[in-house]
């Protein structure tokens, strides 16, 4: 069945980057350039810190829960963080771990 692309995938694919947890992205993007603490975002996110931590270090999924208040906290839409998911799923469901070879 054909998709289109989000936007994510497209440069993730131009750039032959491998599977990027969404937890990763939220490290990367948002917190480190806004010098946010965990335990700061946790509690403004109304989260447990343990589970943003495990959501940080990828151990834990997108919930409809966590992309609401992601979306509402950094202004973007929960889809955003619900399409992250599935695109990094679909990475994994597909073996593409070039990403994971690469930083081993």
């Amino acid at each position: 069945m054909w998709r289109s692309l989000t936007i994510i995938e497209v440069i993730m694919e131009q750039h032959n980057f491998g599977p990027v947890h969404p937890g990763e992205m939220l490290l990367e993007k948002f917190i480190r350039p806004a010098s946010l603490s965990v335990p700061q975002l946790a509690d403004d996110l109304g989260m447990q810190e343990n589970e943003l931590q495990a959501f940080i270090e990828g151990e834990l999924k997108v919930s409809g829960a966590i992309a609401t208040a992601l979306g509402s906290h950094f202004k973007t839409t929960v889809q955003f963080w619900l399409n992250l998911q599935r695109s990094y799923d679909d990475r994994i469901d597909t073996g593409d771990t070039s990403e994971l070879k690469a930083g081993q």
